[in-house]
C-alpha cells in the first residue's frame, strides 16, 4: 500500500512550496519509487495553457483519478496539492485514495494568518483574487479539516509571524 498525503491551505499558505520540499526529501518518506505530485493547477495548465483558467472540473478530476490510479499501481508515495478548503472536497479526495487503497490518509492543514497569505499572494506571478482567498480562509475556519472526515491522521502547521516578511518560526501540531 503507498501512502497519501492531502495538502490543506489557502492560496499562499505554502502548499505548493511544502510539496516540493517533501518531494526531494529522502528522509521520512518509506517509498518504493519516486513520488508523485497530483496537482489541480498543474492539470489545468496543461488542458487549458494556464493553472487560472478553472475549466471543466469534471474533465480535470478525471485526470485525478488516472493520476491516483498510476500512483497507486505503481505503489508511489503521493501527495495531493490543492485548497481543499470546502469539506466535500476533501471527502472526494479521501474517498478517491480509499478507493485506491492508499493507507495512510494524512491531512496536513497549513494555517497561515490570513493577512500574510495575501501580502504573498501579491508578490506572487500568478495571483488569486482576494476577496476568493478571504472566501476560501472563512470556509477552512467555519469547517476545518477533522479526523473524523476519513483521514488516518491529521496535522496542523501553524506559522507565527511577527513581521510581514516570511517566517521561519514554524511548528507542526498533531
Amino acid at each position: 500500500m503507498s501512502t497519501v498525503i492531502v495538502l490543506i491551505g489557502i492560496p499562499g499558505s505554502g502548499k505548493s512550496t511544502l510539496a516540493k520540499a517533501l518531494l526531494q526529501s529522502p528522509q521520512g518518506l518509506d517509498r518504493l519509487s519516486a513520488p508523485a505530485l497530483v496537482s489541480p493547477d498543474r492539470i489545468r495548465k496543461k488542458f487549458y495553457g494556464s493553472a487560472n483558467a478553472q475549466g471543466d472540473w469534471s474533465k480535470i478530476w478525471s485526470q485525478v483519478r488516472c493520476e491516483f490510479a498510476q500512483a497507486a499501481t505503481s505503489q508511489q508515495f503521493l501527495i495531493y496539492d490543492a485548497t481543499n478548503y470546502r469539506r466535500k472536497y476533501r471527502h472526494d479526495v479521501i474517498e478517491l485514495a480509499q478507493e485506491f487503497n492508499f493507507s495512510p490518509v494524512t491531512g496536513l492543514w497549513l494555517q497561515v494568518p490570513l493577512w500574510a497569505c495575501l501580502a504573498r499572494n501579491r508578490k506572487r506571478d500568478r495571483q488569486v483574487q482576494e476577496d476568493v482567498i478571504k472566501h476560501m480562509h472563512n470556509c477552512l475556519q467555519k469547517n476545518p479539516p477533522k479526523l473524523e472526515e476519513g483521514f488516518s491522521r491529521l496535522m496542523c502547521r501553524y506559522e507565527v509571524h511577527e513581521v510581514v516578511e516570511e517566517s521561519e518560526n514554524q511548528d507542526w501540531i498533531e
